[in-house]
């Protein structure tokens, strides 16, 4: 079908539904050895990184365009671009340099090790060790110290990581995950899969991921996120949106640029910024909105009660703080009644 010179929105509209069905079809399909599904995420998110990048609608567009570049003309071209706008194909190194020479750090992104972190394959301290050591030195020195040493997980370095708001910071903190979960270490998964989960709202929709981020996110919470459990606790997301909280958050971030409160440009300042909404730096009323839902794993019983009644009262502030936001009141407590671990009246 031809690009039209000015597509209009219906245009745009049917041909993002046949690429996402066409998508779907690739992941369906990628089950290894040779593709796994995260080799679709990444062909089909630096596809549209470079469509951006080109300023055109198609990958076929920018097939041309860089067969004019090379002397051929557009009849030459092998639409092979096509595939890797649905990510049946990866591109290879050729083409992914080709690209980078006029858009730099397209290759990196293509290369980033998020994406054999996300191949879900075995792994062991040194392949855990060495995706790390890939990463910008920013990240690097918050997991080692001087002498090279891995720095123990702890809250504190968490937040260190979230604050990068970066794509090297989710690499990272997803790689801790996987090897929190390989050594059976559960308190540290858990500690690390809040701070995974408080990552993924601030990325999802407001970086280069959020071409894809519903086929990665459901990757990130079948394979790790349904994985983690410390106390009989776990996350569970069956009836929970997070990319209406992961806008909710960004709205709120640009609501206080708007007003002079936040001045801050660029990744690591729109970072620092959501997480001290999400701490509660404005009001607990975001601290309670935004915490990661969590609750039991075991069916209800004498022994799980008190778990369950725990997360029903999670669920009643998780409701009351969306009530108290979209009255615009952040800075208000809970009542009383919210409190307690029993609907029953006392």
């Amino acid at each position: 079908m031809k690009t039209p010179r000015h597509p209009d929105i219906a245009w745009q509209a049917g041909r993002k539904q046949r690429l996402n069905q066409q998508r779907f079809d690739s992941l369906v399909t990628a089950r290894g050895p040779k593709r796994y599904p995260a080799d679709v995420l990444a062909a089909v998110a630096w596809c549209e990184m470079v469509k951006y990048l080109f300023g055109v609608f198609t990958a076929h567009q920018v097939e041309v365009i860089l067969a004019q570049k090379s002397g051929l003309l557009a009849a030459d071209v092998s639409k092979k671009w096509n595939k890797y706008e649905i990510g049946k194909h990866t591109p290879g190194k050729e083409v992914i340099i080709e690209v980078d020479a006029i858009h730099s750090g397209t290759a990196r992104f293509i290369n980033h090790p998020l994406w054999r972190i996300l191949q879900m394959q075995p792994i062991d301290q040194n392949k855990v060790n060495s995706w790390l050591r890939e990463l910008l030195p920013t990240v690097q020195q918050i997991c080692f110290d001087q002498r090279l040493n891995r720095i123990a997980v702890g809250k504190r370095m968490l937040r260190c990581l979230e604050r990068q708001g970066s794509l090297d910071s989710l690499a990272c903190l997803t790689a801790l995950l996987r090897e929190a979960l390989w050594l059976e270490d559960h308190g540290a998964a858990w500690l690390i899969a809040e701070s995974l989960y408080r990552m993924l709202l601030m990325m999802l929709y407001r970086t280069d991921l959020s071409a894809i981020n519903e086929e990665l996110w459901l990757l990130y919470r079948d394979e790790l996120f349904n994985k983690v459990c410390y106390k009989g606790l776990g996350y569970r997301f069956d009836d929970f949106d997070i990319f209406d909280y992961s806008h909710q958050l960004v709205r709120l971030m640009l609501a206080f640029e708007d007003i002079g409160v936040f001045h801050g440009v660029g990744e690591k300042e729109e970072a620092c910024e959501m997480q001290e909404l999400m701490n509660g730096k404005y009001g607990f009323v975001l601290t309670f909105l935004f915490s990661p839902p969590v609750g039991p794993v075991e069916p209800r019983s004498q022994k799980t009660e008190k778990a369950y009644l725990e997360w029903e009262q999670h669920e009643r502030l998780r409701h009351w703080a969306q009530q108290e936001k979209n009255q615009g009141r952040l800075k208000t407590l809970p009542p009383e009644e919210v409190f307690r671990l029993s609907t029953t009246a006392e």
